[in-house]
């Protein structure tokens, strides 16, 4: 596992000059670092590993990939970091919303399926979903959200006016239960074509399970 966790910190910092895998003279660790958290957090908006390792090495060495931070969360985030400059945390910050900001205005699909997220994970999707301008697609089946997941999604439904089409199917979401009723009210109240939102898929429809992965 090592070698594997080598290998994928390699591919995800190719093209750099340096590799830090250390420690710096604090004595902070890696990930306490301000520098190596912010390439985390843009690591989490654009998969940097599918452009340079074969299929069946990305699922050996690929980490997980995390939910997109708002800058606000990813400026909350650096409090607990360590810095060798005092200016290096407002630099860093400006550069995150400089990146999220030109990632979340063009992106038009968002496919998080598969990933085993939890509600937590999908509470920081929620709260970036306000920023992605020209979403007209989320697809975030075959995860492990529940009731709770739902209810995140349902508050921030009413802000995301390009939102066309939503995947939910293959989660833990149960009809009848206040946060399925939730999102379904706010997507009719947007006034969203319900055939487009997917809480559990059709037995028979193969585009569904194309579109969740089952296929």
């Amino acid at each position: 596992p090592h070698f594997e966790a080598a290998l994928a910190t390699i591919n995800a910092h190719r093209g750099a000059d340096v590799l830090d895998i250390g420690r710096c003279e604090s004595g902070a660790r890696h990930l306490d670092r301000g520098w190596p958290c912010t390439t985390v957090g843009m690591s989490a908006l654009v998969d940097a590993n599918s452009q340079s390792l074969d299929e069946a090495t990305l699922k050996i060495c690929a980490p997980p990939r995390k939910p997109p931070m708002t800058p606000k969360a990813f400026a909350k985030s650096l409090e607990t970091k360590v810095f060798k400059r005092g200016g290096d945390a407002d630099m860093l910050i400006q550069l995150y919303n400089e990146y999220f900001m030109a990632f979340a205005s063009s992106v038009e699909t968002l496919d998080m399926s598969g990933l085993g997220w939890e509600d937590l994970d999908v509470e920081k999707v929620a709260d970036s979903l306000p920023f992605f301008g020209q979403l007209r697609e989320l697809n975030l089946a075959n995860n492990e959200i529940t009731e709770l997941g739902a209810g995140y999604l349902a508050d921030e439904i009413p802000k995301c006016s390009s939102l066309k089409k939503l995947f939910l199917a293959g989660n833990k979401i149960e009809p009848g239960l206040e946060g399925s009723e939730r999102l379904i009210e706010t997507w009719a109240a947007a006034s969203k074509d319900d055939f487009w939102l997917f809480l559990w898929y059709p037995t028979h429809c193969d585009y569904v399970k194309r579109k969740i992965g089952i296929e």
